[in-house]
């Protein structure tokens, strides 16, 4: 009888084992098949020029978000608390290099589940701008042609780089290969 419940008691332990294995690995398999096929990709761009390169990369693979609504200048903005939310939410956020970025990317850069944080205007060469100062009712200023004079003087870089139909072919490689990093399983739909 020693022997028996001996024998009984290993094969307890043995099929408990095997149990806990197969149940371990069934929540990995759900686990990874769920973020295979949990829907789009929650994105977050400073711009709205960035919105519809994130969309035409990403189709309906991502959802993306603007934080600068209608009317709102870019260079006077600032994030509501709901917006910072929401961008923690976010998987991933583009950024462009404008100066509000880099308050928000101080605030959430170090968060441990903040999204991740791409520079899309990284290898874009970027121009210096030009301004023409005239008087007109007040002190106008109006964006020209940089001369060498501006290049000279190290004149501050052009944001707008999505008006330049290379820069913006550069963009979307950024958008593709950060999201193809993000989400390696659908590489072939980012990069077509």
């Amino acid at each position: 009888t020693n022997n028996i419940l001996f024998h009984s008691n290993i094969l307890q332990y043995t099929m408990g084992r095997i149990i806990s294995f197969f149940l371990l690995q069934s929540t990995f398999i759900l686990l990874f098949t769920g973020l295979a096929f949990s829907g789009p990709i929650d994105v977050m761009v400073s711009i709205p020029p960035q919105k519809w390169l994130v969309d035409q990369v990403g189709g309906e693979m991502v959802t993306t978000s603007v934080l600068t609504g209608k009317g709102q200048d870019p260079h006077l903005f600032q994030p509501t608390p709901q917006q910072i939310v929401n961008l923690l939410q976010a998987k991933i956020y583009f950024t462009i290099d404008i100066p509000f970025e880099k308050t928000i990317v101080q605030k959430i850069g170090s968060h441990p589940h903040g999204p991740k944080i791409i520079d899309i205007s990284s290898n874009i060469h970027k121009i210096p701008m030009a301004w023409q100062h005239h008087r007109d009712n007040g002190t106008h200023q109006h964006l020209t042609t940089p001369t060498r004079h501006d290049q000279e003087n190290h004149s501050p870089p052009d944001p707008h780089i999505w008006l330049s139909p290379i820069e913006l072919q550069q963009m979307s490689i950024n958008v593709a290969d950060g999201l193809c990093a993000l989400d390696p399983a659908n590489t072939s739909h980012y990069k077509n």
